[in-house]
């Protein structure tokens, strides 16, 4: 666990222990207008607008490619945006170069100097900035991510988490309006990084600062997130809570990036969908259709039952925790239901029916 003397630090120079949802002047923290960045021939953001309130926890989630660390480099001034401008707490920073930007970034790699100490480490940049109370903030730094008594150790004498943790204290030392972070837990093993993303979420928490982080890692999003951008080729497909884009995709590629989801294609008419196995009601205009349903919602039920879709099972997969049925419906669409582990869903080949409530269909834009 991670040091606490920090509280009395934070609150001495005046940082809000519960982040407010707009700058003091009412601004957001963070604000990409029509950024459009293109290298050569290939464009990889196409006219983003976002606005990041202040205290926000907020990720950027999708694939490699998606352009997700090119606005991150946008936002820091390691790149300029091709069109469009970048505003942080409402000052037009487009032209200014990152070390004008009062923000400060913790990269992948953590960047750390091998030959200085994790006191120097974290003490460089306050004194390249000539701050007058660096051995004062260094310590409070190192005792906020609890290597206080690591001072003295070079990085190679640090684990994987342990180096995070001196990249965290380093970037938060010059106290930065927004902190950027580029995937920085990519390199740790999954018991490490599930831990580090609990440290992450209090920190930034207890702290106020604005984060923004990015992964392409679904899990990572959900568990840290106060909201969530989806990205895909430049463009931001939806943003949202992280109940609210895992329970109201709004397109089929965030269904299927965010979790698991089964997407049915028909067609409506007054109301009720014509889908592969069967017909149900659904809130959508008349013609073609698309909708989403989590493999959690689905429920198997008698061959037959009035309202459920027709379907074989394919395969059950046990996991310990729950139980996958996976089944064909009669054109050949694969669907996915999440039972209990107790489940007996029978032999491959079973014929089932497949139920779920109408309201837990989303119907999506694509």
């Amino acid at each position: 666990m991670w040091g606490r003397r920090h509280v009395a630090t934070l609150a001495k120079r005046g940082t809000a222990a519960q982040p407010s949802s707009m700058t003091g002047d009412g601004s957001p923290a963070v604000e990409a207008r029509g950024a459009r960045k293109a290298f050569g021939g290939f464009v990889a953001l196409q006219g983003v607008d976002l606005a990041i309130a202040a205290g926000e926890f907020f990720t950027l989630l999708g694939p490699s490619g998606c352009g997700k660390t090119t606005l991150l480099r946008l936002i820091a001034g390691f790149e300029g945006p091709t069109e469009g401008s970048i505003h942080i707490a409402g000052q037009d920073v487009t032209a200014d170069p990152p070390h004008r930007r009062p923000v400060n970034t913790v990269f992948q790699s953590y960047a750390l100097f091998p030959h200085l100490s994790v006191f120097d480490n974290v003490a460089f940049g306050l004194r390249m900035l000539g701050r007058g109370d660096v051995d004062a903030r260094t310590a409070a730094m190192l005792d906020l991510v609890a290597l206080s008594d690591f001072a003295q150790r070079k990085p190679a004498q640090l684990s994987g988490g342990q180096q995070q943790r001196v990249a965290l204290a380093r970037a938060l030392a010059p106290d930065p309006q927004v902190l950027l972070l580029d995937e920085p837990l990519s390199a740790l093993d999954l018991k490490l990084r599930r831990q580090m993303q609990r440290e992450l979420k209090r920190l930034q928490g207890e702290t106020g600062i604005t984060f923004v982080f990015v992964t392409h890692d679904q899990e990572e999003a959900l568990t840290m997130s106060d909201r969530i951008a989806v990205m895909e080729a430049g463009r931001i497909l939806q943003v949202g809570t992280p109940r609210a884009v895992y329970d109201e995709p709004a397109t089929r590629f965030v269904a299927g990036f965010i979790g698991e989801s089964n997407v049915l294609a028909g067609s409506v008419r007054d109301g009720i969908a014509d889908l592969p196995g069967g017909r149900v009601p659904v809130a959508a205009p008349d013609g073609p259709v698309q909708v989403a349903i989590r493999p959690e919602r689905v429920r198997l039920v008698a061959s037959g039952t009035d309202g459920a879709l027709g379907a074989t099972l394919a395969q059950a997969v046990y996991h310990g925790t729950d139980l996958t049925a996976h089944l064909v419906l009669p054109d050949g669409t694969e669907v996915a239901a999440r039972l209990p582990a107790d489940a007996e869903p029978g032999a491959p080949g079973s014929a089932h029916g497949l139920a779920f409530d109408p309201g837990d269909l989303r119907v999506l834009a694509d």
